[in-house]
């Protein structure tokens, strides 16, 4: 009995560590490096070809695992979408809240906020607000720019009766180029910059 058991132990240990080996991702690209063939030619999202110690493979400013999720080859530069060249940050929110751009401005969840069914049926595949206090903070900050494209979803639970609710802020409490997005009472989204300008 203590043969079978030792064998078992050893059995689950190589298990665990072939798993924890298959979901290492060196470049932060949002893909496994179990996946990432390295060989130049994509095949399929088990045998991607990219390499996987460069997050944009093929250099046309894409990461690829968004390449991947994009269903643009991520070995062929001139195969992209052009919106999402030079992404600052990418959160597909697969489970996590990790930046998937391989510029790691992961996410972290305050006061609550909680993975939930995300737009397409997938479980954890956005996060729940509370409506009060609860939201994401990023563990580190974008910067300033003068050009930005925000491109989210978002699902009220219910109505805003009362004030901005906010939705995106990106505010530094420094001068320079600060974003905040809000749901506003009446329910429509408003947007604004701290230069003063609305959009």
């Amino acid at each position: 009995m203590g043969k079978l058991r030792i064998h078992l132990l050893a059995v689950l240990l190589l298990s665990l560590v072939q798993n924890v080996v298959a979901n290492i991702d060196a470049d932060g690209d949002g893909l496994s490096d179990s996946v990432e063939t390295n060989t130049g030619v994509y095949v399929s999202g088990t045998e991607t070809g990219t390499n996987p110690n460069n997050p944009d493979s093929d250099g046309d400013g894409v990461p690829d695992g968004l390449e991947i999720s994009e269903a643009t080859d991520p070995n062929n530069g001139d195969d992209f979408n052009p919106f999402s060249v030079n992404v600052i940050a990418y959160f597909p929110f697969n489970g996590n809240a990790i930046d998937e751009s391989g510029s790691s401005f992961d996410l972290v969840a305050k006061n609550g906020a909680s993975l939930t069914t995300g737009k397409d049926g997938d479980s954890s595949g956005a996060y729940a607000f509370d409506g009060q206090d609860d939201y994401l903070e990023a563990t580190e900050n974008f910067g300033d720019t003068t050009s930005l494209t925000i491109s989210l979803w978002v699902n009220p639970a219910s109505l805003n009766t009362g004030s901005f609710q906010d939705i995106f802020n990106d505010s530094t409490r420094a001068n320079g180029n600060d974003v905040r997005i809000a749901l506003q009472q009446g329910n429509f989204l408003s947007g604004r910059s701290d230069k003063g300008s609305d959009f």
